[in-house]
């Protein structure tokens, strides 16, 4: 079925088993997509029904493939089936990696491709509002385009989810969004599709290790998984070597767009889009040990709390770190956006009778006026809030409360030099590191003293 591109993970076809992947196939031809064999062999395998529940086989489906691979048209013609095909109105959702994401997606490509095709007569409507992105089908089916928050599903009934480009996700906000509303549902399936990532996707990274025991115990139930990447020892400029593992290659791209995009690209980076191969990005900033020895899931902050907060800078997340004089710092909130953060941090200036510390010259200086009580903290002192909390970690004196974010961001951080001194680095970094960049501002602040008001820390004075 896969031919000379064979993955190098698959679930195998159970022959003895009904699949309707074959309407998949349909929807495809009929979208002016037609599958390749590698998309053929997914659904086949990830559609297989039990004869004993006549239920899918499988409520897990996770893909992960290089880049430009046809993910998409797999996504599509499955939740398109899922819709048209099913005999009873369903309810289908897609996430990526932001709701912008997903929202420029349906927006800009899928919508469109719907209208023009075959289906748009079975359509009644395609709603493009702000935070009502939807299809909706003349038999009563739907497909929500949803956001990432963990909350996203909450207060809706799904039959089936897409979660794309989980690679990016550092914790797990958007299934806990997801399966609590597909519970109900015996028929339920969630399709996961990737490309791989850093060390910092650690949710990525999880669902691999997952699949990849699946197939290895040849588990017929439950998880489906399918791989496709280089091996380890592989030379990217090796232009025979790319037709074993890109299983679009012949089909939809060429050896000279490929060979474009490894002149164009960093080599890691390359490895990472086009090899399926999970790359660091960066150096780990820390010895992975000293980082593990100052994690604690018991640590908690005691006595007199300050308050680190920091926004990412295109505004996809924000978090806000609490720090105590005991020297433990805990993640107190970190969401996509940045339209709750005003309001959370101000109840935790309400409730504690302190203050936000925050990079006023940075993407968190556009919260700063709206903050009841806050320490602006700027030039030097942000530089040394991150090189004292790099200090810290190495010699023991700070403990974090165990989290997933922290952990990405200490993965993925890299460091920006100013001068003789350095800060953790929006721009370079490749993860996110919003919590890591307010802790370091929230233990920073548990050296200052403050009065009631707004204060401005620089270099050479506090005001």
């Amino acid at each position: 079925m896969v031919g000379a591109c064979a993955p190098r993970y698959a679930t195998r076809r159970r022959p003895e088993r009904f699949t309707f992947g074959h309407r998949l196939a349909a929807l495809a031809e009929v979208l002016g997509v037609p599958f390749m064999p590698w998309q053929s062999y997914v659904a086949d395998v990830g559609c297989e029904i039990e004869a004993e529940t006549g239920f899918p086989a499988y409520n897990e489906v996770i893909v992960t493939v290089p880049r430009q691979s046809g993910k998409t048209t797999l996504n599509l013609s499955w939740q398109l089936d899922r819709c048209l095909h099913w005999g009873s109105p369903q309810r289908s959702a897609f996430t990526a990696q932001t709701g912008k994401d997903a929202r420029d997606k349906w927006i800009d490509e899928l919508f469109p491709q719907l209208e023009a095709s075959e289906l748009a007569g079975k359509i009644a409507a395609i709603n493009r509002g702000m935070g009502n992105e939807a299809v909706r089908f003349r038999n009563g089916s739907l497909i929500r385009i949803l956001s990432t928050s963990a909350s996203s599903g909450h207060s809706k009934t799904l039959d089936q989810a897409v979660m794309d480009e989980v690679w990016h996700d550092y914790d797990d906000r958007r299934e806990q969004g997801l399966r609590p509303a597909m519970i109900t549902r015996e028929d339920r399936q969630l399709l996961i599709c990737s490309t791989a990532g850093t060390a910092a996707s650690t949710v990525y990274n999880a669902k691999v290790a997952a699949g990849r025991r699946a197939v290895e115990a040849d588990v017929g139930h439950g998880i489906a998984y399918f791989e496709w990447s280089a091996p380890e020892e592989w030379d990217p400029e090796d232009r025979e070597s790319w037709w074993s593992f890109m299983p679009a290659l012949g089909f939809t791209i060429t050896e000279r767009s490929i060979e474009s995009e490894r002149l164009a690209m960093k080599p890691g980076e390359f490895r990472r889009a086009y090899g399926n191969r999970p790359t660091m990005g960066v150096e780990m900033i820390l010895p992975l040990e000293t980082w593990q020895r100052a994690c604690d899931p018991t640590a908690k902050p005691e006595g007199a709390l300050r308050f680190g907060l920091d926004v990412a800078e295109d505004r996809a997340s924000a978090a806000i770190v609490a720090a105590g004089a005991n020297g433990v710092v805990e993640l107190i909130d970190h969401r996509p956006g940045i339209g709750w953060v005003v309001d959370r941090a101000n109840e935790l200036i309400d409730r504690h009778g302190t203050a936000i510390a925050l990079d006023f010259g940075g993407p968190a200086g556009v919260v700063a006026d709206s903050l009841r009580r806050c320490e602006r903290m700027t030039g030097r002192t942000v530089l040394q809030a991150c090189a004292a909390t790099y200090d810290a970690i190495i010699e023991g004196t700070v403990r974090f409360r165990t989290d997933q974010a922290f952990d990405a961001a200490i993965h993925g951080a890299v460091r920006k030099v100013v001068g003789d001194m350095w800060a953790w680095s929006r721009k370079g970094s490749v993860a996110d590191i919003t919590p890591i960049m307010a802790a370091s501002l929230a233990l920073r602040s548990t050296v200052t003293t403050l009065a009631p008001g707004y204060y401005d820390l620089d270099d050479t004075e506090t005001g």
